[in-house]
């Protein structure tokens, strides 16, 4: 998928619905500000290129993840704010097989958000689902309360609970920057697989 659009504030890519069904379900599979799913966490467009998402120039909104369906899919964008989108082009390309594979994954998307923490309760940026698939990756912005002030606020352990892990995560990292493969805090930088797009946002995707 490449969208390319004039209105590129932050409101505008909060604003803006990007929805994506499948094989005639009235549930979505992905259903997410736009900004969001293409990789800003805080919805402040940068440039940067991974292997699954870009915007190599700032203007543009790339997505490379295979998302196999089997009977159709419906791609839709809402302008859920007060202004006008402007002008907004699109391609969505398609590969059709006589036979899709049995054991090909569906993509979904999930998007959440909470406004305060509370001290030592975990933020869940993905609760338990049930069932076979892969972890492409997760994009997270964040706004540092005041009260860190000029201290560090990423070292809360990152913790994957796989297959029925009940006390100890199959992953437990020390800290943020940990996770995304850096150390001592975080600059800015994108890699294929990990990146920060910004001194108070980091977005990675995992291979």
């Amino acid at each position: 998928m490449w969208f390319t659009l004039r209105k590129r504030s932050p409101e505008m890519m909060r604003s803006i619905r990007l929805r994506i069904y499948r094989n005639g379900e009235t549930k979505p599979a992905v259903d997410v500000p736009f900004g969001d799913f293409f990789g800003y966490g805080l919805a402040k467009v940068v440039k940067f290129e991974t292997a699954l998402f870009s915007n190599p120039e700032g203007r543009s909104f790339n997505c490379m993840i295979p998302m196999p369906f089997r009977k159709g899919a419906k791609v839709i964008i809402t302008n859920e704010s007060s202004h006008n989108i402007g002008s907004i082009f699109f391609d969505i390309d398609f590969v059709k097989y006589e036979k899709m594979e049995d054991d090909a994954l569906y993509f979904h998307a999930y998007w959440t958000r909470q406004k305060t923490s509370k001290l030592r309760k975990d933020f869940e940026f993905l609760p338990q689902i049930e069932d076979k698939g892969r972890f492409l990756g997760v994009n997270i912005g964040v706004n540092a309360d005041k009260a860190y002030g000029e201290t560090w606020w990423g070292k809360g352990e990152v913790k994957m609970y796989i297959d029925n892990d009940k006390e100890l995560p199959t992953i437990n990292v020390t800290g943020t920057e940990d996770y995304i493969g850096i150390a001592w805090g975080m600059g800015q930088f994108t890699g294929l697989y990990q990146g920060c797009t910004g001194k108070s946002i980091f977005k990675f995707t995992l291979s």
